[in-house]
């Protein structure tokens, strides 16, 4: 099934691909309507479930918790993140050829709190990221449904830098792992500029509703995050990918927030190692899927 979605992808028009850029360079992200093969969405789900039912896989059901590259560990998922469109689409915003970084998997809605993801995707030069939002099932609005300000992606605000000097002094011990001001207060100027343009939102009372199949593609500044659960039943079977140019490196908040860009940073140095499917390329971190139990 997902070789029939792959060849129908292959041939999506230099027309179509150009519509989904301007929207996203517009409003900060597009929506694919119908873009993947919905019984590999299903198989996905299957695959899942059998993993997370794995005692030892150490993941508890309705407790908003994610999965970290289930993709490198499971062939549908696999399948299902080597996109056509989606690599066409990213293609032409990069200007180089793309590689997926790593993946979320999502069983429930996680009411996260707005965000921009550039802190955690940090790249030199900034802001060579877009995500990617697989629906594996319709999402019910009750079930916590993304969220985010359309055209928050024009905005300009601090950098994290300026951030982390207006809250620290040089003598100041600081641990980002558990200290969370900086990604708090950046985040917080951002969703406040939205509130004051008054630009629109797409929550769960003012769902731009995604059914199973559809993808969600948003540029790295766009404001987004998870809407209240309302349902605490229900499932919101999704997957992100993080995604890059190819010999790309990718910093994270401790090299986004720090008093001047580290030596890191500066020395931009790639080392990743990639393996190829769908003729699509993909970081092998080498690690199994991962639960991950709190985030922010």
């Amino acid at each position: 099934m997902s070789l029939k979605c792959n060849i129908i992808n292959s041939f999506i028009s230099m027309t179509t691909i150009k519509k989904h850029v301007a929207n996203i360079q517009k409003n900060g992200y597009t929506i694919i309507r119908n873009g993947t093969n919905l019984d590999l969405a299903n198989n996905v789900i299957k695959d899942f479930d059998e993993w997370s039912s794995i005692p030892e896989n150490n993941f508890v059901p309705f407790q908003q918790e994610r999965v970290t590259n289930f993709h490198i560990y499971n062939q549908n998922t696999l399948d299902l993140v080597t996109n056509t469109t989606v690599n066409k689409i990213l293609t032409s915003l990069f200007k180089k050829e793309p590689a997926i970084y790593s993946s979320l998997f999502f069983r429930e809605g996680t009411t996260q709190h707005y965000h921009i993801d550039t802190p955690h995707f940090y790249t030199n030069p900034i802001y060579q990221y877009y995500g990617v939002w697989y629906a594996l099932e319709d999402i019910d609005t009750n079930a916590g449904p993304l969220k985010y300000y359309v055209g928050s992606h024009n905005l300009d605000h601090d950098n994290g830098h300026e951030i982390y000097n207006s809250i620290y002094t040089d003598d100041d011990k600081v641990d980002l792992n558990n200290d969370f001001r900086c990604i708090i207060q950046y985040n917080k100027k951002i969703e406040d500029k939205c509130k004051e343009l008054n630009l629109p939102e797409i929550n769960e009372q003012n769902n731009n509703k995604l059914y199973k199949g559809d993808i969600l593609i948003w540029h790295p500044k766009l404001l987004h995050g998870g809407s209240d659960i309302i349902d605490k039943t229900l499932t919101r079977y999704s997957l992100v990918t993080h995604n890059i140019p190819m010999n790309t490196a990718v910093f994270n908040a401790k090299h986004f927030f720090s008093p001047s860009p580290t030596k890191e940073y500066l020395k931009n140095e790639c080392t990743f190692n990639y393996i190829s499917h769908n003729g699509i390329h993909i970081v092998d971190h080498n690690v199994a899927p991962r639960v991950q139990k709190t985030y922010t």
